[in-house]
């Protein structure tokens, strides 16, 4: 079974950038107990999780509560994430708070909106973890204008994170983690077709192509392959049989996404590619400074805010 799953890997993409960690998933499954230390406390930390009423985001949540941060958890469901809260606080000994915010990351006068409310509420935010994300099988367009996988799972929490950047530097040592995805190997960034309006729309393409590592004190996790409802709707029944056995539930698959906020060992560390908390390297285009600061000028442009944004808000 494990040969068939490597096939289906391999069959993704030939580059060995590829094929190295996409072997390495079936081979060591999930992080080593010892690295996600749950003797490590966040009392008196703000941490924020996009994304956390199910699945990985879900268990990430419980986690980091369960050390003590205060939790805020911005939700497009707000009845489902006030059900999550009380299930997160029903099964924690914490007694730490829990907020509930309205996003929306198909708009981005909601983003713009629960940003300015947390900020205004957290002047200071120690971890944000960019953890909700789509599949979709068809083009649809969000109220913006864009392709929704492009804005839900890219430009949205880009502007997210910028417009948290102020809370988020009031910090001693910030955490900001990007959950990201093998299929960033085999993507390519077309800049002049960023919303896959020129071609035939290809969910491969598309996802690759909103993957990025984004360096800028950051640490990007990649869960791998786990069974959760996004998986259920990406790979057809046939494909999910196969690899079944295989999969990381979802306890597993925040495994990496927790190692990146919680691990002393990472304090210093910035801008890496984690598979099973470990680092990794990440693909050659995510590594290309001048394809990083093109997409950078160019994300920028699309999400609304000024060239200058950074200077406008620090002194650099």
């Amino acid at each position: 079974m494990k040969l068939i799953s490597v096939i289906i890997v391999i069959i993704l993409g030939s580059d060995f950038n590829l094929i190295k960690p996409g072997i390495g998933i079936f081979l060591n499954d999930y992080c080593d107990n010892w690295k996600i230390d749950g003797r490590i406390k966040l009392e008196g930390k703000v941490a924020v999780v996009t994304g956390a009423t199910a699945g990985i985001g879900l268990e990430t949540a419980k986690d980091l509560y369960e050390r003590g941060a205060t939790l805020i958890i911005p939700a497009r469901n707000i009845p489902k994430a006030q059900q999550v809260s009380e299930e997160i606080k029903k099964t924690s000994n914490s007694s730490s708070k829990l907020i509930i915010y309205l996003l929306d990351l198909t708009d981005f006068s909601s983003v713009r909106a629960c940003a300015e409310k947390i900020t205004l509420d957290f002047p200071r935010i120690d971890i944000l973890i960019n953890n909700a994300g789509i599949v979709v099988r068809e083009f649809k367009k969000s109220k913006d204008g864009f392709e929704t996988l492009l804005q839900t799972n890219y430009l949205s929490p880009f502007l997210f994170t910028m417009l948290l950047l102020p809370s988020l530097s009031r910090s001693d040592h910030a955490r900001v983690i990007n959950l990201s995805s093998l299929l960033h190997y085999v993507g390519k960034i077309n800049f002049e077709d960023l919303n896959l309006e020129n071609e035939d729309f290809n969910v491969w393409a598309a996802y690759s192509q909103i993957i990025n590592v984004l360096n800028i004190h950051v640490y990007t996790a990649d869960p791998t392959i786990v069974r959760t409802k996004l998986f259920d709707d990406f790979f057809p029944a046939q494909i999910a049989s196969l690899i079944d056995p295989l999969l990381k539930n979802t306890r597993q698959g925040a495994g990496t996404t927790i190692y990146c906020a919680t691990s002393p060992q990472l304090a210093n560390q910035t801008g890496l590619y984690y598979i099973n908390c470990d680092t990794t390297a990440p693909s050659l285009y995510a590594s290309n400074p001048s394809l990083a600061m093109k997409l950078w000028a160019r994300t920028i442009e699309l999400v609304g805010l000024p060239n200058d944004y950074l200077s406008t808000i620090f002194i650099i």
